[in-house]
């Protein structure tokens, strides 16, 4: 056998090994979302917990029996109900399923949410090299399994156990829509999957410096449809009731127990300042991480302004520092560290609030030393390719490469 037959072949194998694992790491993240899903489900059977959010919100968009007690016209929705902070895409993806018996959509959207965890975590597994292979490399294999398998396990959890569709729609679109940069996608795909999160959940513009990843040529078009799309979502609404944008501003907001800003000693209304600073802080700093250190990098980066700022300490709201931990530790070439990050976001994000009756203050000093570790993470550490060529599919060969090298 020549040399060139015995490279060949050695190529072949990897490749399939690769395909092995992908599809065992599918089977597993399913499994796992199922089983957890499945008891939290169990739990909040009897108590719809936010869920209520969306019924209410259906029920308004399609007139729900004509019922008096639903605002008419519709689209007046979030005039009359400030508290009502979801975006329409969710909405209107309820309302849709509204024909059925309450506890039939309930149960549903119980399978939905989980499987778009299954779904996020699959694409951001999509980003990072090639599984490792090789006799030595069966460890990290494992690693990067366990990873995305507690990271599973956490969504499917808190997911079913809060009901926040909206959150898991804004993270799972970013997720795939990361995934399409990546593989050099077709730009509008990726404006609308962007512009959807957005729309479903207002903070995810935060998320969207990823966008920083297409070449310069493509780079404005999809920034317009990201832009287009989130408006075209909000538009009836805004036009039927211009009072809409100040309604949604004006939701009495309080810095929680638990949170970062009770700590520091705020206490009373922050509503009127508080979303514009998250918002300009966050793609500010996830705009300048993202052309220093990578897109990769870009997320962690602008959730950890969030978790800085947030006034609320809800367990969910660690899911997107999870998952873009996660990110990160893919794209890292140095892969015996995949689990570190991963696995200290799950830790300060989910495991201190549940370590018994933790009262607030270490709650809120578990986010401060995240989001402090989170930025000095990816600035400190060394990006998986430079920024310009990151996405490169060079570059993820080259770093198959480094892998097989390694093994």
């Amino acid at each position: 056998m020549t040399t060139a037959t015995r490279r060949n072949h050695r190529r072949s194998w990897r490749l399939s090994a690769d395909t092995w694992w992908c599809w065992g790491y599918f089977v597993a993240l399913v499994a796992v979302t199922v089983v957890f899903g499945r008891i939290s489900y169990d739990k909040t059977l009897h108590a719809f917990s936010d869920w209520i959010f969306f019924e209410v919100g259906a029920r308004v968009l399609v007139h729900y029996q004509h019922q008096n007690i639903y605002t008419d016209p519709r689209l007046h929705l979030y005039v009359d109900n400030p508290d009502l902070q979801i975006g329409p895409p969710t909405l209107w993806l309820v309302a849709a399923f509204e024909w059925l018996p309450v506890r039939t959509i309930y149960a549903l959207f119980s399978c939905v949410m989980p499987a778009l965890g299954a779904v996020a975590l699959l694409a951001v597994s999509r980003c990072g090299p090639r599984w490792p292979t090789g006799r030595r490399a069966t460890l990290r294999r494992a690693i990067y399994v366990g990873a995305g398998l507690l990271a599973g396990a956490i969504w499917s959890w808190d997911i079913d156990w809060w009901k926040h569709l909206d959150d898991a729609t804004a993270l799972s679109l970013t997720a795939v829509a990361i995934y399409l940069i990546v593989r050099r996608r077709p730009w509008w795909l990726i404006g609308l999957l962007l512009g959807t999160a957005v729309a479903a959940k207002p903070w995810a513009i935060i998320l969207t410096p990823v966008l920083l990843g297409i070449g310069r040529r493509e780079l404005a078009k999809t920034a317009l449809a990201t832009i287009a799309v989130a408006a075209a979502w909000w538009a009836p609404f805004v036009i039927a009731a211009p009072d809409t944008l100040q309604a949604l501003g004006h939701y009495p907001i309080k810095a929680h127990p638990g949170s970062v800003l009770y700590l520091v000693g705020i206490r009373g209304p922050v509503q009127r300042w508080l979303r514009p600073v998250q918002f300009t802080v966050g793609l500010a700093v996830g705009t300048i991480t993202a052309r220093r250190r990578g897109i990769a990098s870009a997320p962690v980066a602008a959730l950890a302004t969030r978790v800085l700022t947030d006034p609320y300490a809800y367990p969910y709201y660690g899911l997107g520092p999870l998952l873009f931990a996660y990110l990160f530790d893919r794209q890292s070439v140095r892969s015996r560290g995949v689990l570190s990050f991963t696995g200290l976001t799950a830790l300060l994000e989910f495991g201190v609030p549940r370590f018994g009756h933790v009262p607030p203050t270490p709650v809120a000093l578990a986010k401060v030393g995240w989001a402090v570790i989170a930025l000095a993470w990816v600035w400190l550490r060394r990006p998986a390719a430079t920024p310009a060529s990151e996405l490169d599919p060079r570059s993820v060969a080259a770093a198959d490469a480094s892998f097989a090298d390694g093994a």
